[in-house]
């Protein structure tokens, strides 16, 4: 029997609301050559009844059904039942745009070095109706880098190659409703990540969602991921406190991240950053010293040395702004200054 190209995984429990247009969306994919592995997770809602129809109507689907035991041991099942070159992940409570996977599949095809991409997203609400569009970075240094601090990627709009998962050992058993953000904090450093600055999925926020239902856990999940990621990059000189402190503040802003974790001295996150940013350009970026990744640095340097600022003074905010910039690459240093004594002169 030949492969095919993908292996769609989805998981299911208890979402029949939403889960025919779900499965429908992914049926009419203009790209044909897919199997769909669903993994009823012992639901009790009326879901089995609904896959079990379409899977009688359309072969390309297994339908496998098993008592309850969680999302990350159905999708880890998943991907042991998969048999395609490429893996796409979707959610029972979601909708993707029907040339979601040609248009994955054929950027993967023309980029061998890629590993994992997404798509831009459309979040809607419980009736459908459009709340926002999420633009995620497309850039993958960007990505890698944001990855650090935060989700930059919508699981159940990737397509990865089973090759990437395979050598991560897929999803971590441990990482409770942030299983996706672990696997991405790993995955940066095995292969290029991006996302297509198309939206081709549309995902759907609601009170019974995993993000909405377990909000706090998913964060100290992400957290205990990234500061393993950020011990990667600096090894002992990891400093979890800082480290929790630059994700609080990627999450809920600067002044609630202070609160969170109680960080003072406000230099050594200053330090901390670019020692972040010179162990990723080395170890990601592949020492070529990423203009993407620097540009995203910048924001969150910048806000530590206005904190720096607040306490000794303006000129000291000034040159721990002007020492960020030193960081490679170098360009934009003279307009910069420039800008700021513009800025001083008009004041």
């Amino acid at each position: 029997m030949v492969s095919p190209a993908v292996s769609v995984v989805l998981s299911v429990y208890n979402e029949r609301p939403y889960l025919g247009r779900a499965v429908q969306s992914i049926l009419d994919q203009t790209f044909e050559e897919f199997e769909f592995i669903i993994i009823n997770d012992g639901s009790t809602d009326g879901s089995k009844a609904v896959l079990e129809e379409f899977a009688g109507r359309d072969d390309r689907i297994r339908l496998v059904h098993q008592r309850n035991k969680g999302l990350i041991a159905s999708l880890n099942r998943g991907l042991e039942i998969a048999s395609g070159k490429y893996i796409a992940r979707m959610d029972g409570d979601d909708i993707s745009h029907p040339e979601r996977f040609e248009r994955q599949v054929s950027f993967l095809e023309e980029n061998s070095e890629f590993g994992i991409l997404g798509t831009w997203i459309e979040i809607i609400d419980e009736t459908g109706n459009l709340d926002r569009q999420w633009r995620l970075p497309t850039n993958p240094d960007a990505v890698a880098w944001q990855s650090l601090f935060n989700y930059r990627l919508c699981h159940p709009a990737i397509m990865a190659r089973q090759s990437v998962l395979k050598s991560l050992g897929g999803y971590a058993e441990w990482a409770t409703c942030a299983e996706d953000y672990e696997l991405w904090s790993r995955a940066v450093f095995k292969t290029r990540i991006a996302n297509l600055p198309d939206a081709l999925h549309k995902h759907r926020v609601h009170q019974d969602a995993i993000t909405v239902k377990d909000r706090a856990e998913q964060i100290e999940t992400v957290i205990d991921a990234a500061v393993t990621a950020h011990r990667s990059l600096l090894g002992t000189r990891t400093n979890e406190q800082i480290s929790r402190f630059l994700l609080w503040m990627d999450i809920i802003g600067i002044e609630r991240a202070i609160e969170e974790t109680g960080l003072e001295d406000f230099p050594a996150a200053f330090e901390y950053v670019r020692s972040l940013y010179q162990a990723f350009a080395r170890q990601v970026a592949r020492g070529r010293g990423s203009i993407e990744a620097r540009q995203n640095a910048l924001p969150k340097l910048d806000k530590i040395s206005s904190e720096i600022g607040k306490k000794e003074g303006r000129l000291e905010e000034m040159k721990y702004k002007l020492r960020a910039r030193t960081m490679p690459p170098t360009y934009e240093v003279i307009p910069w200054l420039y800008k700021s004594i513009q800025r001083r002169v008009v004041r």
